[in-house]
């Protein structure tokens, strides 16, 4: 294992995600990386894993674990145990250490061997509960495998998400709500609810690309049925597409969505860290090659200076309730725009503030990405050079500016 005295706990700390890749029967919709499994790629993985770790690693102290996938869970518990020996001996500052799952990979020893490594939360994978969707998306679990799983989870004590779709071809509204009233009677501690997206070269966007009819009176109607029946249910709506009961939202991810650095290890991992964003490869055998040589292979290799950061803590934080502090070292003059375009959000329903910080309302958080849009033309550099090649400089931080931007979305 990595030296305990290797963590140093004078720097901020770290979240940390690991792509396990393999995955025995994709969803026809998955666009995530992943590879077939076979014993000797996943004994190479799990090798090269650690030589990443160790070549990239630079002793913060680490708050957050999250596996994700592919399916994590189709680690053996043997292999499970030997991830624990790419991290420090000690993890004193741990908070969370969340592996995504498989109602089809939970058995007793794979979860007797996360609780003992250290592992506190379980994200499984339900999409739905209706059979004639699962079959649509290709998920092979039946709904006693679900149950099963759910509850063998449960007798281990692990904190446990479960992972719902929406929007999914023919659904209708009460097929939703029947999906979400069945959620609630297992009383998880966390539900995630997404809308279908069609991306990537995927066999379902081979079949239903174009085919596919528009929701029942729209998506946002599917985020309102979600929203009031979990909120009655005692789930606290905390990001778009997240609800928990008290205290128990997912900290890796509230970490990630304040712009805390993180590093990804595996291959398609994303990372924030040492102050750049990159992305290793989305392929095994060069990200294997590359580790080994001691020469990652790396994509959308980017700096991160403070305004990047601010524009993205921002866009973030609109999609979630808590509430956002402009940072004081972003540019000056896009700080005074948010500013104001946040007043105006205040005055039109979709932001409430309190001593100098907004947040997005309930009716915000159905407009974020909206929202998020005409942040982004306040970051856009070639947008103010073109807006001040129209007006002077001290007309165009007048008050008229974000009701220029607003408008630009509102909906009819």
């Amino acid at each position: 294992m990595t030296s305990a005295s290797s963590a140093n706990s004078t720097k901020p700390p770290i979240g940390v995600y690991v792509h396990v890749p393999f995955c025995a029967a994709p969803c026809a919709y998955c666009a995530f990386y992943k590879a077939v499994p076979n014993r000797a790629g996943i004994v190479s993985y799990l090798e090269i894993l650690k030589n990443e770790w160790d070549l990239r690693y630079c002793g913060e102290p680490i708050e957050t674990i999250f596996f994700g996938g592919g399916t994590p869970s189709i680690l053996s518990a043997k292999q499970l145990e030997t991830t624990r020996r790419i991290f420090p001996d000690e993890l004193p500052f741990l908070k969370e250490w969340t592996v995504e799952c498989s109602p089809l990979t939970v058995t007793r020893d794979r979860l007797a061997t996360m609780r003992e490594v250290g592992v506190t939360r379980i994200s499984m994978g339900v999409e739905t509960f209706d059979e004639k969707f699962l079959k649509i998306l290709n998920r092979r679990q039946t709904l006693g495998q679900v149950f099963g799983a759910y509850e063998l989870a449960r007798s281990f004590s692990f904190d446990i998400n479960l992972d719902f779709m929406f929007a999914l071809p023919g659904q209708r509204l009460f097929h939703w709500e029947a999906d979400l009233q069945r959620a609630i009677d297992l009383v998880p501690d966390h539900l995630s609810t997404y809308c279908l997206t069609l991306e990537g070269e995927t066999p379902f966007v081979a079949e239903y690309r174009g085919k596919i009819p528009p929701a029942e009176h729209g998506w946002e109607n599917f985020h309102r049925i979600a929203s009031e029946l979990l909120g009655a249910a005692g789930y606290e709506h905390y990001e778009v597409s997240n609800f928990a009961r008290p205290g128990k939202q997912c900290l890796h991810n509230v970490h990630t969505w304040q712009m805390h650095d993180w590093l990804g290890v595996g291959p398609s991992a994303a990372s924030q860290y040492g102050g750049r964003r990159f992305r290793n490869i989305a392929d095994l055998d060069r990200w294997m090659a590359g580790i080994r040589g001691g020469n990652p292979c790396e994509e959308d290799v980017c700096a991160v200076d403070a305004n990047l950061l601010a524009q993205d803590i921002i866009i973030f934080g609109l999609r979630t309730r808590g509430w956002i502090h402009l940072p004081k070292n972003m540019d000056a003059l896009c700080q005074n725009a948010c500013r104001q375009l946040f007043e105006t959000w205040c005055g039109e329903g979709y932001m409430e503030h309190k001593n100098g910080v907004y947040r997005p309302t309930e009716k915000g958080l159905l407009l974020a990405d909206a929202l998020a849009v005409e942040i982004l033309r306040i970051f856009d550099k070639q947008w103010w050079r073109e807006a001040e090649s129209n007006r002077r400089h001290k007309d165009f931080q007048s008050s008229a500016l974000p009701t220029e931007l607003s408008r630009r979305w509102e909906p009819t």
